[in-house]
């Protein structure tokens, strides 16, 4: 079934392997307690004069496809959104990949 992986994407997950993992579908709350179990966390607040970023828009944004995740479980294999950037107001989805499954059941 599915499963969803929260991190900081690139060369942060080949070279830390700091991600979360949660079965979809999970609520905004759920989502913040595994952003917030991060090792990188910290740098999504107030760092060095850079502002904090909104995480209650990235955690809201990965609840809600946790959600379409677990409703479309059936018809799509992969998700994959690179990437999400964070601002102070909000958070955008810059590319994204979506596989779905063939009558056959294979990915496509």
């Amino acid at each position: 079934g599915p499963l969803v992986m929260l991190g900081f994407g690139g060369i942060y997950v080949e070279t830390l392997k700091d991600v979360a993992f949660a079965l979809p579908p999970f609520s905004t709350e759920t989502a913040r307690e595994l952003v917030d179990g991060l090792q990188l966390r910290p740098l999504l607040d107030k760092v060095r004069g850079r502002p904090a970023v909104d995480v209650n828009a990235y955690c809201a944004a990965a609840a809600k496809l946790s959600q379409l995740a677990a409703r479309l479980a059936d018809v799509i294999s992969e998700i994959d959104i690179n990437p999400l950037i964070l601002g102070t107001d909000g958070c955008v989805a810059v590319d994204a990949l979506v596989s779905g499954h063939c009558q056959s059941g294979s990915p496509t």
